[in-house]
């Protein structure tokens, strides 16, 4: 078990019951350690807890292609990949976010403005 404070990449968090990652983990089997880096996994989910505390949490074979990039590229040159991956993602999300944000107001305003006409229509009859 990490000394450290464990803090998910993706910010998630398990029930609350659980009162954080570092309780959490306690429940799940180990599967995997190389160098620092655990892999545990619950059922169908992989915690992969890196050195520093930092989380990798997921459902698959995911945990296990991971712990293969830990071994073939080192455990801080895959952690950085994986933070930059997070990074890409995040921004992704944002700019696709802002963009139905836009487009949620237009629709806004072009119903707004259909219901206007219907209004005028429905008087003029």
């Amino acid at each position: 078990m990490p000394k450290v404070k464990i803090k998910s990449l993706y910010e998630t968090e398990p029930h609350p019951s659980y009162g954080g990652w570092n309780n959490f983990i306690t429940t799940c089997e180990v599967r995997d350690a190389y160098r620092g880096v655990v892999h545990y996994g619950l059922s169908n989910c992989y915690y992969i807890v890196f050195p520093d505390g930092t989380l990798i949490d997921g459902a698959g074979s995911s945990g296990g292609v991971i712990m293969q990039d830990v071994r073939e590229k080192g455990v801080w040159n895959e952690l950085r990949e994986l933070k930059l991956e997070r990074r890409k993602a995040k921004l992704i999300m944002r700019t696709l976010l802002g963009a139905l944000d836009r487009l949620t107001e237009t629709l806004g305003t072009v119903f707004e403005r259909a219901r206007k006409e219907q209004k005028v229509t429905k008087k003029a009859d």
